[in-house]
């Protein structure tokens, strides 16, 4: 139950391995920073201890997306938790883990919640890290308080799993997941100056096969998070760095936008570039949402636009490029596919803020990021 504590069991599986067995932590169920773990002991009674996260931890950002296409998987499940080291994960009979949740012990064992009793020894085992999470119904996943060099993902069921250890890139790492096929992709994403006690993040992903006619797809993803630990009502401003910045052919009550670029330019001199039409031409509404503010929750990327009463939206919105197009509405073409060459992803704010992102494309089609 997202957004609540919940009290779970430490469920420990057995399986008949050779001479002894191979017992199986398995996750835990998804719980907020501050939660209760319950431990059976062997005589049946439950004990429970509360472990709070430490304040300033790293947050990871998981986007889950099929390997193919690049869309997003919304609902998906997974396992994740801290590991001890880039290589700590073991293939067991149920499945990748980490060596924390995954213990031989004799045939003689009697496996009992998180202990093992053999020839009347008891040997306890800690609580597994890992725990039981979903995507949400955009594909993404944010974990927060986390407090470790390296963590463990496993997405999708046992039969159909892809696990990897990830090293941490700072306090924000975001994680692009393809399923069920496919090596994370881990990055720190691009940060500007905080403004307003805001961050804004941009992170660019590459697909092949999946854009126009078979070409390149270019992802681009930006994020606009409270860094501050406290609710944080930021004014409504109109100070772009740049004209055109969106995410999506009309305007929005996004406070932020995207842009593709053809070249290499750098925050100096981004303005002087011709932003790229990747976008068709459509009809748009004359009439926008009047905004005065936006009340981010702490340490979040989730705001509630004022005035209104509504749900949070998160600010957090995946741009993608297939190619770029021309004519006006009534002459809307196919896109013509990205050309090999230099190109120049920028993502600004309404307060100012402008992160910018270079990479290339190769006459065989691939892209590289720049620095």
């Amino acid at each position: 139950m997202k957004g609540a504590t919940v009290a779970f069991a430490l469920v420990i599986a057995a399986i008949v391995v050779g001479a002894g067995f191979f017992v199986t932590q398995l996750g835990s169920t998804n719980s907020t920073a501050s939660q209760t773990t319950t431990i059976i002991s062997s005589s049946g009674t439950a004990s429970q201890s509360s472990q709070t996260s430490a304040a300033v931890d790293e947050t990871i950002v998981i986007h889950v997306v099929n390997s193919t296409s690049g869309v997003s998987i919304p609902d998906e499940p997974m396992v994740a938790g801290p590991a001890s080291s880039a290589s700590d994960i073991v293939y067991t009979p149920d499945g990748e883990s980490i060596s924390e949740c995954g213990h031989f012990v004799s045939n003689e064992a009697t496996v009992s919640g998180g202990e093992a009793i053999s020839n009347g020894t008891t040997t306890t085992y800690a609580p597994c890290p890992l725990v039981d999470y979903n995507t949400n119904s955009t594909g993404w996943l944010t974990i927060t308080n986390q407090n470790a060099s390296y963590f463990f993902i496993e997405v999708g069921s046992m039969i159909r799993s892809n696990a990897q250890v990830i090293a941490l890139e700072g306090s924000l790492t975001y994680v692009t997941a393809p399923f069920p096929e496919g090596n994370f992709t881990v990055s720190s994403p691009g940060v500007s100056g905080s403004s307003g006690g805001l961050q804004l993040q941009l992170q660019v992903n590459f697909y092949h096969d999946v854009g126009t006619n078979g070409g390149l797809m270019v992802s681009m993803v930006v994020d606009e998070r409270n860094a501050l630990s406290t609710a944080n009502n930021v004014t409504q401003a109109n100070n772009w760095p740049l004209s055109g910045l969106g995410v999506a052919p009309c305007p929005t009550d996004l406070p932020y936008g995207v842009a593709l670029y053809q070249g290499y330019y750098t925050a100096a001199n981004v303005t002087q570039a011709q932003r790229l039409d990747i976008y068709p031409v459509v009809a748009c509404p004359l009439l926008l949402r009047l905004v005065t503010s936006y009340l981010f929750q702490p340490s979040s990327d989730l705001a509630t636009i004022l005035p209104g009463t509504g749900n949070a939206t998160q600010m957090l919105s995946k741009v993608n490029a297939t190619g770029t197009y021309s004519g006006d509405i009534a002459t809307n073409s196919s896109p013509t596919p990205l050309q090999p060459g230099t190109y120049t992803v920028a993502a600004g704010d309404e307060w100012g803020a402008l992160v910018v992102q270079q990479f290339t494309i190769s006459s065989d089609g691939t892209a590289t990021l720049i620095g």
